[in-house]
């Protein structure tokens, strides 16, 4: 007994550029690319109602013939048809919510009080609470524990403390393991020219490039911020009676 081929239905499609560029860099054929992106949306039902245009710039025609499951999928679909598609094949990429945030808003949006923060960073709220205001310095540490605790990347905190030049600090340590620049930029996976930057405090320390060389130099990261460890930010005025 032959078994019935799926019924098909050609649709016309106006893809922006980029949409198009990569439905034609596909490996499968087009229709076959298509109807499992659609198929798999129609599956968990994360398309939003509503979906912004296309990027401007050139409207391509595109005939695709699909299974009918996807074009009902795509003609039914409040967002419209080519919104629908454009949206699958090349998503926009979100605004960063991270960027430049504040501690603060940082914790806020992880959903967590400053008690909570305080317990998964492992000191006192009132500790944590100074973090926060900006009257205790973040450490190399205490910027680990925090990305961890809030899921966010070390490097979204970084813009949190000001810079820290540590070159004395890393060309000791360095010459004390005997070792050259450019042994010591393979080991941070970078370059020379990087390394002497950083000696000559032409370049600021990053928390990510301390962790990097304290496993270089077999010390610990909080070596290079110990400056600034020690001094913390003069407490603010009190207002009021």
């Amino acid at each position: 007994m032959e078994r019935k081929k799926p019924q098909r239905k050609s649709k016309t499609f106006w893809l922006s550029d980029k949409a198009l560029a990569k439905l034609e860099s596909q490996p499968l054929s087009q229709a076959a690319f298509v109807t499992q992106l659609v198929r798999k949306a129609a599956q968990k039902g994360d398309v939003p109602d509503v979906l912004p245009l296309p990027s401007e710039g050139e409207r391509n025609r595109k005939v695709l013939t699909l299974p009918v499951d996807v074009t009902d999928f795509l003609e039914n679909h409040p967002a419209g048809q080519t919104r629908v598609l454009d949206h699958l094949i090349s998503p926009s990429k979100p605004p960063s919510r991270k960027k430049h945030l504040s501690l603060n808003d940082h914790r806020r949006l992880a959903g967590l009080t400053q008690r909570e923060v305080a317990e998964r960073v492992s000191v006192s709220t009132g500790h944590y609470s100074k973090l926060e205001v900006g009257t205790k310095p973040i450490t190399c540490k205490m910027a680990q524990k925090l990305a961890l605790a809030l899921d966010i990347d070390i490097d979204d905190l970084e813009h949190l403390h000001a810079p820290v030049f540590a070159g004395k600090i890393i060309s000791a340590k360095r010459e004390a393991m005997g070792i050259s620049q450019v042994t010591l930029a393979a080991d941070l996976e970078s370059k020379q020219p990087d390394v002497s930057y950083l000696e000559q405090d032409v370049r600021p320390l990053s928390w990510k490039v301390a962790l990097k060389l304290a496993v270089a130099l077999e010390c610990d990261p909080e070596d290079f911020f110990r400056g600034e460890m020690d001094r913390e930010a003069p407490e603010r005025p009190k207002t009021g009676p």
